[in-house]
């Protein structure tokens, strides 16, 4: 059976099948929406997500994630004829079918459902449940890997041509300290966007306090030996915690930004307390992990909840930078 994945989280300005699929599940739920399925998260759509939120007793932030699309969705079978089939027939189409779009759940719908399942590996049940419905929004058309929770590449095409050059420098290193070699990746990319230079203030690629690199392009050698120091450095943060349990790769990475403690506040206000000392509140660690620490959507762009410290020693300012957080980069190359 194939990992049943996450319920996704849809936000404003998001596109596509999804998003109609939404569409179709608030006007389901509400015969008082009526709302157009074109496939675009715009204001009415939010308003809409927000009101049914606040019907339901789930936090009216617009946003709809798992508590969300939980209440929304109804499991649909043969001879169900009503607006939940409709999104469920655009979700299908997204997978290549070729259904009408008509809210009748008759033999093609069925035969499409079947289908769906026996790909993805999960009991054929011919109707479509609530982990078909998770696997119909949670999963694409296209690959996953490299993309984030929204369905967007991670990394440039030049970003990626500068990872396959360095890979071998990092692995070379992780290697010889005993480390993932993604970790140094994701450092790299936070601190310099995986250029192999030596930024003005000589703290070098990978911005270790009190080092001193060239400034500018650095050789083989040079940048070799900088992702040596960086992996020492992880080795020294990391103590004795064991680098192949994720939440201790997170604690790692907000060690190496300095573990500053409006981070940890930041966290908590959001509701990632558990997580608070190992940098979930940490755009270093987590941006751009989902939609409350995403500062490219609203209302997290606007609202003052997600931000970081720009300057040393600085306060933090809203909203936070658009580079994602290490620990993305990190899953991401983990694939």
């Amino acid at each position: 059976m194939a990992a049943i994945p996450t319920w996704p989280i849809l936000v404003r300005e998001d596109t596509g099948p999804n998003v109609r699929a939404l569409q179709c599940l608030l006007n389901y739920r509400n015969n008082n929406t009526a709302l157009s399925v074109d496939g675009s998260f715009g204001p009415l759509v939010y308003n809409a997500v927000a009101a049914f939120q606040r019907q339901n007793n789930i936090y009216a932030d617009g946003q709809a994630g798992a508590t969300c699309f939980v209440k929304l969705v109804s499991t649909v079978r043969r001879g169900t004829i009503n607006n939940a089939v409709r999104a469920a027939q655009h979700l299908l189409n997204k997978f290549g079918s070729s259904l009408g779009v008509d809210g009748n759940f008759g033999p093609g719908t069925e035969t499409a459902v079947q289908n769906f399942q026996r790909a993805m590996g999960i009991p054929q049940t011919k109707e479509v449940d609530e982990m078909t419905w998770r696997c119909l929004l949670g999963y694409s058309d296209y690959t996953l890997r490299g993309q984030d929770y929204r369905r967007r590449d991670i990394l440039t095409s030049s970003e990626k041509a500068l990872l396959n050059e360095n890979k071998p420098f990092y692995q070379k290193s992780a290697t010889a300290y005993g480390i993932p070699w993604q970790m140094l990746a994701a450092i790299h990319y936070r601190e310099n966007k995986l250029k192999r230079t030596g930024p003005a203030n000589k703290n070098g690629p990978y911005q270790i306090l009190g080092t001193t690199y060239p400034v500018g392009a650095l050789t083989d050698a040079q940048f070799q030996a900088a992702t040596n120091d960086a992996a020492q450095f992880i080795v020294k943060t990391a103590g004795n915690r064991d680098l192949t349990v994720r939440e201790n790769v997170k604690r790692t990475f907000f060690a190496y930004n300095g573990m500053a403690d409006a981070y940890v506040t930041q966290a908590q206000n959001l509701g990632f307390s558990a997580g608070a000392s190992n940098g979930e509140g940490s755009p270093y660690v987590m941006n751009r992990a989902d939609a409350k620490r995403d500062p490219t959507v609203e209302p997290t762009a606007s609202n003052r909840t997600w931000g970081q410290i720009k300057t040393d020693y600085g306060k933090p300012d809203y909203p936070a930078n658009k580079d994602y957080g290490a620990y993305i980069i990190y899953e991401m190359l983990l694939g």
